[in-house]
C-alpha cells in the first residue's frame, strides 16, 4: 500500500521501537513512491495481535497515512 510523502517522512522520522518497526516496513516503489510492505499473510505489520493498528494506538488518528484514512477499517 502506497504511504503518502509526508507521512512517509513522519513515520521514518519517529523514535523508538515503533519508529524501527516502520523503517522496517516501509520500501520505496520503482516509481519513486513509498510503500508499506504487507506481511506475507497480507494483512499490514502495523496491525496488532488484538486486530488494531499500532500507529493509531499509540500516535492517535491523525498520524495515519492517506490510504489508512480512506480505507474501510475494521
Amino acid at each position: 500500500m502506497i504511504v503518502d510523502p509526508e507521512k512517509a517522512a513522519f513515520y521514518r522520522s519517529l523514535p523508538g521501537t515503533l519508529g524501527d518497526a516502520l523503517r522496517r516496513a516501509l520500501r520505496p516503489t520503482p516509481e519513486g513512491e513509498t510503500e508499506m510492505c504487507l506481511e506475507s499473510s497480507g494483512r499490514c505489520p502495523m496491525w496488532r495481535p488484538d486486530g488494531l493498528c499500532r500507529i493509531q494506538a499509540e500516535l492517535g488518528e491523525q498520524a495515519l497515512c492517506r490510504v489508512c484514512r480512506d480505507f474501510p477499517r475494521l
